[in-house]
């Protein structure tokens, strides 16, 4: 028994008869009623009346014809897995900071991998935002979500949203004893503890010409590399700081935030990527990212 066969004959059930079957199928009918024949040969059994106008199954037809489709629709169904599985799978390589992997970035991956479920999300943490455009550069990361939008040849940024600011203090700064948004008058002298121009050198000029503007000096007493260890060295009392407010998702000891202003400062958060890559998989992970922060 021949798939052909089984084939030609859901084709004369669905087209109801032969001609039209034969017309489907792009063969002449000689050939697709000969097929049949010998199908109801090694079946014992007529599979049409062919005395009826049109021709109709026969009982047994219209019983072989479901167990028919369904063998038929599973072997279908094992080829494109097959195929899926021989091919190479699509893959999305993200760079990302510390600082949206606790709140935006879980809730993006849970949204792409839901409209895409077939390609495989590589995420990348990152110590820096330059850190990851190296890598972006170098072609190793298809996107890479950093604090500051870029302006270069070859490079595309998308930006992401605006996040408000917080000031971070230790728990025992006379500062940290409210919640109600801080004055930005009131940082004008407090040590500083701040990231390293080198990670994210346009988000570091950005952040010390705002304060400039606003009259505002903050002596910065250390710079390091991540949130986490600004986090850390605020906790320890060596100064506050001022970082975006998807830090309070990461629920560091010893330290209190309070939003600032009005007005109240912001800090982008910009996807960059390659200016040619026009992926139905980079599209998607923007939309995602657009979804996360809705």
């Amino acid at each position: 028994m021949e798939l052909r066969s089984l084939r030609y004959f859901l084709a004369v059930i669905d087209e109801g008869g032969f001609r039209g079957a034969a017309r489907k199928l792009l063969v002449t009918q000689p050939p697709l009623s000969r097929e049949i024949q010998r199908l109801e040969r090694e079946l014992g059994a007529a599979l049409f009346d062919r005395t009826s106008r049109p021709v109709a199954p026969t009982p047994f037809g219209r019983a072989y014809a479901v167990e028919v489709r369904e063998v038929l629709t599973r072997l279908d169904r094992a080829a494109d897995a097959a195929r899926r599985a021989s091919e190479p799978q699509e893959r999305l390589r993200i760079g990302f900071i510390s600082a949206v992997a606790n709140d935006l970035l879980p809730r993006a991956v849970r949204a792409f991998r839901a409209s895409h479920p077939d390609v495989v999300l590589v995420l990348e943490e990152q110590p820096s935002g330059a850190a990851q455009l190296t890598r972006l550069r170098d072609d190793e990361l298809d996107v890479a979500l950093v604090r500051e939008s870029v302006h270069e040849a070859g490079l595309t940024t998308t930006r992401i949203m605006d996040e408000p600011i917080l000031a971070v203090f230790p728990e025992d700064h006379p500062l940290a004893g409210t919640t109600e948004p801080l004055p930005m008058a009131e940082l004008d002298g407090l040590p500083f503890v701040f990231w390293t121009r080198a990670s994210s050198p346009a988000a570091y000029d950005g952040g010390l010409r705002s304060l400039q503007r606003m009259g505002i000096t903050m002596p910065i007493v250390q710079e390091v590399v991540g949130v986490q260890a600004v986090l850390g060295l605020v906790a320890a009392g060596m100064g506050m700081s001022l970082l975006p407010a998807s830090v309070a998702s990461l629920r560091h000891e010893g330290i209190v935030s309070r939003p600032l202003g009005p007005p109240s400062p912001t800090m982008p958060l910009c996807a960059v990527h390659h200016s040619g890559d026009t992926s139905a998989s980079l599209a998607g992970f923007l939309e995602a990212l657009r979804i996360a922060t809705g």
